[in-house]
């Protein structure tokens, strides 16, 4: 029996190809932005490290610009998804954690996945989890209703906004002062994260 791969993988094979050539072409811009930051990023450079053609390179990508977009909308979709899963998070469990232990949850995911993506902060000019700021400010806004029910919305909403300008703010400001100290970053941004948040639980009487 002839199996109809079209019909298994929604894809016809040259479909295939052209999407396992983009993946080739984004992983390879990942690896020079690692390797290089984002100026090392150019159409023949690109085309050398895929080990493909300039005109395939053209065929898939216009310029430059489309290929750092489609690398960041990849991350967009990822952090997306972690704060999907975050967002699962029963509410009993973020009142049962301290507050160093609801940081950690929240922001372990993003600091994970930021370590194996060095292409990741060039990209986004350290805005840590900007890129997805609706759905940071989501969970935020869960966990700040699960540990102080009584807080009123307007308030939440402020708290939330803060935990978020923290991270984000912090992390493009050190880039900005010192691009090789992410490791320090990375490390002090969720305990200035945690102090805000006993702060505010606190003066919430919790």
């Amino acid at each position: 029996m002839t199996v109809n791969k079209t019909a298994m993988t929604g894809r016809s094979p040259r479909q295939a190809r052209g999407q396992a050539r983009i993946d080739t072409v984004l992983k390879s811009a990942a690896e020079l932005i690692a390797e290089q930051g984002l100026a090392g990023v150019t159409m023949h450079s690109l085309a050398r490290r895929a080990n493909t053609s300039i005109g395939s390179l053209y065929h898939f990508f216009p310029d430059r610009e489309s290929v750092l977009e489609a690398a960041r909308q990849r991350h967009v979709a990822a952090t997306h998804a972690i704060s999907e899963e975050l967002g699962k998070v029963p509410a009993a469990e973020w009142r049962r954690l301290s507050a160093a232990a609801v940081i950690d949850r929240l922001s372990r995911p993003f600091i994970t996945y930021l370590r194996s993506h060095a292409d990741y902060l060039p990209l986004t000019s350290g805005r840590l989890f900007e890129e997805d700021s609706a759905g940071f400010l989501r969970v935020m806004r869960q966990v700040l209703s699960a540990r102080l029910p009584t807080l009123d919305e307007s308030a939440r909403d402020d708290y939330a906004l803060m935990l978020h300008l923290i991270a984000s703010g912090a992390m493009h400001a050190g880039l900005q002062l010192d691009a090789s100290r992410v490791d320090l970053y990375l490390r002090e941004i969720p305990l200035a994260m945690t102090a805000y948040l006993e702060r505010v639980e606190s003066a919430a009487g919790h």
